[in-house]
């Protein structure tokens, strides 16, 4: 089994999912781990798609034709379709926080657990207007995968300081 990543980046429109997930069907493809993003009147939306060499080649064929329908951006990579190997040697935990959007802090909090050495696996961020005091947040989630070899009290300890010392309430907590 074979896997190959696409990116779709333009215009939204009702149809774009729907159009994807068709192109997948009609080469005989299956999707695997998939993202979708709407902000205004653009998307970006990626799909894992699994199949055999050929459907793959399939679906690499199409999707210069679906650009075209679409008005959008296609970025292709075929991937490595092997088990994530660091899944035994991690523990998966979350980080998540809620601060004013004007603040700086994910560049600070990427960067300690880079330092860490803890892979952030997953991003997502939503900037919202809050309705009692009418102020701009941002509320973000990190999933992170620890080395189990690593010392969580003091990982943890150290994650308090840096949200102290950034004037944020933020939780880092096991996966569950």
């Amino acid at each position: 089994m074979q896997a190959v990543i696409f990116s779709i980046i333009g215009p939204w429109h009702n149809r774009l999912l729907a159009q994807c997930c068709q192109l997948v069907a009609e080469c005989g493809g299956r999707m695997g781990d998939s993202r979708l993003m709407r902000t205004a009147d653009q998307a970006v939306l990626s799909l894992q798609v699994l199949g055999a060499w050929d459907v793959i080649a399939k679906i690499e064929h199409a999707l210069p034709r679906l650009a075209q329908q679409t008005g959008a951006q296609v970025i292709v990579t075929r991937t490595d379709n092997k088990q994530d190997t660091h899944g035994s040697g991690f523990l998966p935990y979350l980080v998540e926080a809620i601060v004013p959007a004007e603040t700086d802090v994910i560049p600070h909090l990427v960067g300690f657990f880079d330092e860490q050495q803890v892979d952030i696996v997953e991003l997502q961020s939503h900037r919202y207007l809050n309705p009692q005091t009418q102020t701009v947040l941002l509320a973000f989630s990190f999933m992170v995968h620890i080395p189990i070899a690593a010392s969580l009290v003091l990982l943890r300890n150290e994650f308090i300081d840096l949200c102290d010392a950034l004037n944020i309430d933020a939780m880092l907590s096991p996966l569950r």
